[in-house]
Order: structure tokens, then C-alpha cells, then sequence
């Protein structure tokens, strides 16, 4: 079942004694088509009311990473199926007509939705949406159409994980004037560095991810196994924005393990930036925490921050899967009707058919497992849909007998966008 969520600022449902009040508030609508069945279109109320469940579920998320390790987990847990299950309520539970004999669910969200993952709404039977359904996401229902018409790319893997942050960058040479940068502003690189620092609280370092290397390492393996791939591996200083840019030939898979980060508006309050949400998300590379050399003043070109406008640029086509093994790197500027504006717009835009990204920041080292497992199951033959819910299901039953919860918080975060075959 498709199921394309809605954001309409306007009331198309509700008259009120014949004419449309001065103010209507905007609502949610979810248009459900089944094979063999006619399309429906459900009301689904107030979207505030849906908005602040959705935010506060991610408030409870985020609060729940410091003591989710503690004996209060289970209460974190249950406080949290408590907004996760009225979101249920509001938004499976109208489509229930079409649901049943069905397996699989292919989300189209709109707005706030955008930062859900679907499957970690709790059911009235105690269990999670990902323990009915396989559940992928799509920017818009008309994306599935070119699931099948694509070509992909030679096949190739690349693997870049554990930059060196520290890393000390010589200034690059100038472009040639038959391809200009886009970004040969030194505003523009101030800007990226003052976004991303303002995203850490003001903090100006990012911090080694300790399982990064062995997850990265580990994939590569699973990889070369399989004798149908070509892999290449970039670590430490090689991990960095230059190398990325400067692909000539797509892969066919991009597997990326560094940190992610993303940029509320408000905090870039003063920045010309503040309104591009492609300014506001990027990921983590070689040499962000040090300044850039000199030359950088005239041309950002590698500032160690590859940010989303950055990505919408790089050649993708045909690139069957990009893997985004970094916190929250799924989260961008929420646009009604126009997705999620950041890493996951950009990656589509530059050519990806799929993407794996987390909507939060996902415990290291269950971010590890999850992705080594994932790809073993791919390559064994699942489909990217199948391995990724398999891999998240395996931490939640583990989760479970080891630690006596299954907080969405190790399990959850990873959503699938684009073509789940």
C-alpha cells in the first residue's frame, strides 16, 4: 500500500454553515492506493495537533540518550510508546481498511512527517510498526514509477568512514575557469563553519567516532566476498571533501561513516545562509576541525565541510545505494509538500536511486551492528528494504533480552528513501 501523506494549509474537508471561516487550520491528509483497490483520501485532523506529537517524540528520543543505559529505560520506553501510540492512532489507524493482507508500506510524508520513522509507532498490542510491516519512504508517490527505468552504475563500492578531523589541509588549486565552483565564496565557507559549529552548541570539534573504522572496514570485507564489486576505501586524511568532489565516475555504491549535522534556522540567525536549508545540513570530513589554509579565502573548495548544496552537485548517476552511517543525517528543513530539504534531497537530486540516513543520533556502536548486518543480508539477497528492517529487528529483539527494552533510540533512527528493491 502507498500511503502519501499531505500537508494542506487550507481545509478541504469542513464547511462551516456554508462558508469557509476567515482562519481554517491547516490539516493532514493521506491518500492510500492498493493494488487492485480505488484510491482513498482520509482526513486526518489538525496537523498542529500531529506536528507536536511528532516533535515531542523526538524531544523524548533525544532526552533518552544519556539514560537509556540506566534502569529508567523501561519507563523511557513506555513514556514514549505513549506519543508513539496516539501518532499510531492518528495516522495508521484511519487506513486500516486498506490494510489488511498487507505486508509492505511505501510512506510518502509531508512536513513534520518527514522526521518520523513510521516504524517506530507503537500498536495497540504492545509491539512496533516494524514488526508487521516493511516499511520504505519516498519523496512522492510518482517516484515509483522509475523504480525499474533507471540504469545504475559500474560496479564499484566506495567507502569513506573515521576522517581525520584534525587533519591539516594545503590550500587546492584553483578550478578550471571551464568549470567553476559553485562555492567560490570565502562568505560561503565562513558560513559552513559557523553553521556547523552553532549546530554543536558552539563547540568547534567534532570528536572520532570509535567503531567508525571497524564498521567501515568490516563492510568493505562483505564486499569484496561477494567478487561482483570493485572497492575502494578512504580513512583518515583520504576521508576528505576534495576526493569526494572530485569523482569522475559515480559508484555503485557510497557508503559514508562520519558524523552528520544540521542547522535550526534560528540558531543561524544573522547568516545569509539562514534560509537555504542546503547550508544548514552537511556531513563531517577530513580536516573540519582545523581552519582552512589560506587560499580558502578565495576558494572554498575543501573546508572539510561537505555540506547538502555541496552534494546535490557531485556525479551520482546511477548510484544504486548511499549509505548515510552518521547522526542525523536525514534531518533537514521540513517544507510542506516539498520534503525534506538537506542530505537527503541533495543525494536524490545528485543521482542516488536509494538512500539509508538516521532521523537522530544513533549510539555508536549500534549504528556498527546494524550496518555490517545490513549489508551481509543484502548481499545474501534480501532486498535494501528487507536487510534494513532484518538488521533493525535483530537489535530490537536484542536490545530486549539483553537490556529488558526496546528503545527505538538503538534500533529506529535508519529509514529507507527511494527505490527498497
Amino acid at each position: 500500500v502507498l500511503l502519501e501523506y499531505v500537508y494542506s494549509p487550507v481545509d478541504t474537508m469542513i464547511r462551516i454553515g456554508g462558508e469557509y471561516p476567515d482562519s481554517l487550520p491547516s490539516h493532514y491528509l493521506v491518500f492510500a492506493l492498493a493494488k487492485d483497490r480505488e484510491m482513498g483520501m482520509i482526513d486526518l485532523g489538525d496537523a498542529s495537533e500531529i506536528d507536536s506529537l511528532v516533535a515531542e517524540a523526538r524531544r523524548l528520543i533525544y532526552d533518552a540518550e544519556e539514560r537509556v543505559y540506566s534502569p529508567a529505560a523501561p519507563y523511557l520506553e513506555e513514556r514514549l510508546q505513549e506519543v508513539t501510540g496516539e501518532l499510531h492512532r492518528r495516522l495508521i489507524v484511519p487506513v486500516d481498511s486498506f490494510l489488511a493482507g498487507v505486508s509492505t508500506l511505501l510512506i510518502a510524508p509531508d512536513g513534520m512527517l518527514n522526521l518520523l520513522p513510521f516504524e517506530i509507532l507503537a500498536t495497540a498490542n504492545e509491539t512496533y510498526l516494524i514488526e508487521q510491516y516493511l516499511i520504505s519512504y519516498v519523496s512522492s508517490g510518482r517516484d515509483i514509477r522509475g523504480f525499474d527505468s533507471r540504469s545504475v552504475a559500474d560496479g564499484e563500492a566506495l567507502i569513506v568512514g573515521d576522517p581525520d578531523y584534525n587533519h591539516s589541509r594545503t590550500a587546492s588549486p584553483s578550478p578550471d575557469q571551464d568549470n567553476p565552483s559553485l562555492f567560490a565564496s570565502a562568505d560561503v565557507a565562513a558560513e559552513e563553519r559557523e553553521a556547523a559549529s552553532r549546530t554543536r552548541g558552539g563547540r568547534d570539534r567534532f570528536t572520532p567516532l570509535q567503531y567508525s573504522r571497524e564498521e567501515s572496514q568490516a563492510i568493505a570485507s562483505s564486499l569484496r566476498q561477494t567478487n561482483r564489486l570493485t572497492v575502494r576505501e578512504w580513512y583518515g586524511a583520504d576521508a576528505g571533501e576534495g576526493n569526494l568532489k572530485g569523482m569522475t565516475d559515480p559508484p555503485y555504491i557510497l557508503h559514508l561513516s562520519t558524523h552528520g549535522y544540521f542547522t535550526a534556522a534560528d540558531l543561524m540567525a544573522g547568516l545569509s545562509g539562514a534560509y537555504n536549508p542546503l547550508l544548514r545540513s552537511g556531513l563531517g570530513l577530513a580536516g573540519a576541525n582545523s581552519p582552512p589554509p589560506p587560499a580558502l579565502d578565495s576558494m572554498a573548495s575543501d573546508d572539510g565541510l561537505l555540506t547538502a548544496l555541496e552534494v546535490s552537485g557531485l556525479n551520482l548517476q546511477g548510484t544504486a545505494l548511499v549509505t548515510l552511517s552518521a547522526c542525523e543525517s536525514g534531518v533537514g528543513a521540513p517544507s510542506a509538500g516539498e520534503g525534506v530539504f538537506g542530505l537527503q534531497r541533495a543525494f536524490l537530486h545528485a543521482g542516488a536511486q536509494s538512500l539509508v540516513m538516521s532521523l537522530w543520533r544513533v549510539p555508536d556502536r549500534e549504528t556498527a551492528e546494524l550496518m555490517k548486518r545490513f549489508y551481509e543480508l543484502w548481499l545474501g539477497g534480501m532486498s535494501r528494504a528487507e536487510a534494513l528492517r532484518a538488521s533493525a529487528l535483530e537489535i530490537l529483539r536484542k536490545s530486549r533480552q539483553e537490556k529488558t527494552h526496546g528503545h527505538p533510540l538503538f534500533w529506529g533512527g535508519f529509514v529507507l528513501i527511494g527505490n527498497p528493491h
